[in-house]
């Protein structure tokens, strides 16, 4: 109950920061009440916009039967959503095995997400996503229950609000029964569950607009036609994860000696679906539109995690802690940043769509520079080498598992 409470209020002082943070910048929260109404009636009548209908169905639902404005029908349609979004994510965290301090580190994560923590900035423009989000939460943890229909239905769900949503399909084969040795025992455990959402969206989709949308898959070289829409859409890229992309990679190597368990189950999503999620929005969609990098987070945090054994569980901390207090590694962590900020400068001197450019120097520099520490960090033998008055080497510091073996 403790464990349940305390993610609760997680959750709502993250989604409490996330709107304040949107509400007193240059994002969509500050756009005056006819511009939501001229978005609104956009995306009701717009294709592909206008085959995502919660967002907007709820706004019209709401302004016509209240006298709330259109933009306060836009904040009670999104950060409500966001709220429950966290907190399943969280509890899906504990489905998976994780003790409650990686749960609040998993939550952290995923609030802090720039998709998320900026989700109504220029150019994100969250309209549905969050609601995507939350239906790739609950197909995670059906995933997790070994209900695979009821996954597919959460798919199903999540791809009505984002189509790039369907690059979650690899995890059925991850997470399927690999006891099963019967005669179709594939059909059943991974094959038919997966072809649910395909085939819904599909019909869904032919239904409501059967028309092919120009220039759908040729965005490849759109993204990358010159260095400016380039620096963009790479920009765009690493801070979709920032520097968990970095930790991500080597909770991988951790996972990957599991064949059948949790960890290795997702190890391979994210590695999966994170790739095919990244090909489908560079080759389908504005790269510069980060969220649409972010719809493999529900694999990508949780093996994330899988790296923070080495700093976080009982019985190896102490050897991290002395390193992270000591100056040295301060020093090394201070000029890292600099140069960060000095790269990010060069690298990005103007932005086609992003305003607040300093800030967005600055969100590439910190996610570098943590990048480049957890490297440190992780590598033992770079880690005696940098931080002499680091710890010695001590059979305390070999990592124990961290979540539960199926």
């Amino acid at each position: 109950m403790f464990r349940t409470i305390s993610i609760t209020v997680l959750a709502f002082v993250i989604t409490s920061l996330i709107l304040a943070l949107n509400f007193n910048t240059r994002s969509m929260l500050s756009w005056e009440d006819e511009r939501f109404e001229r978005a609104l009636v956009e995306h009701e009548n717009n294709p592909p916009s206008s085959l995502r209908p919660i967002t907007s169905r709820m706004m019209r639902a709401l302004v016509e039967s209240s006298s709330v404005s259109y933009r306060t029908a836009f904040i009670l349609t999104q950060y409500p959503a966001l709220f429950v979004m966290l907190l399943c994510f969280g509890l899906t965290l504990h489905k998976a095995g994780f003790d409650h301090r990686r749960q609040t580190y998993g939550v952290l994560i995923a609030g802090f997400a720039y998709p998320v923590l900026c989700a109504h900035f220029v150019p994100n423009f969250t309209w549905d996503d969050i609601w995507a989000y939350l239906g790739l939460v609950w197909f995670l943890y059906f995933l997790l229950d070994k209900k695979l229909y009821a996954a597919a239905l959460a798919l199903a769900f999540a791809a009505m609000n984002r189509e790039n949503a369907l690059a979650a399909l690899p995890a059925f084969y991850f997470f399927r029964d690999t006891q099963d040795s019967q005669k179709g025992a594939a059909l059943k455990q991974w094959i038919a569950p997966a072809l649910i959402p395909l085939t819904a969206y599909i019909v869904y989709r032919l239904w409501l607009y059967p028309d092919a949308l120009p220039g759908r898959f040729t965005r490849l070289p759109v993204n990358f036609t010159d260095l400016e829409r380039t620096r963009q859409s790479l920009y765009s890229l690493f801070v979709s994860y920032g520097w968990i992309w970095t930790v991500c990679a080597l909770g991988y190597l951790r996972a990957i000696g599991h064949r059948c368990s949790t960890p290795a189950k997702l190890a391979h999503s994210a590695l999966w679906v994170g790739m095919l999620g990244v090909l489908v929005t560079l080759v389908a969609a504005s790269a510069r539109e980060t969220r649409l990098f972010f719809i493999s987070f529900v694999f990508v945090i949780p093996c994330a995690l899988l790296a923070f054994g080495g700093i976080c569980s009982e019985g190896s901390a102490a050897p991290y802690v002395r390193i992270i207090r000591s100056w040295r590694f301060v020093t090394i962590a201070a000029l890292t940043f600099a140069l960060s900020v000095a790269l990010s400068i060069w690298l990005f001197p103007r932005f086609e769509y992003l305003p607040m450019l300093d800030f967005h120097r600055i969100y590439f520099a910190l996610n570098l520079t943590l990048s480049i520490l957890a490297i440190c960090i992780w590598n033992t033998r770079l880690k005696m080498a940098l931080f002499a008055s680091g710890a010695e080497s001590d059979p305390q510091t070999k990592i124990p598992p961290i979540v539960d073996s199926d």
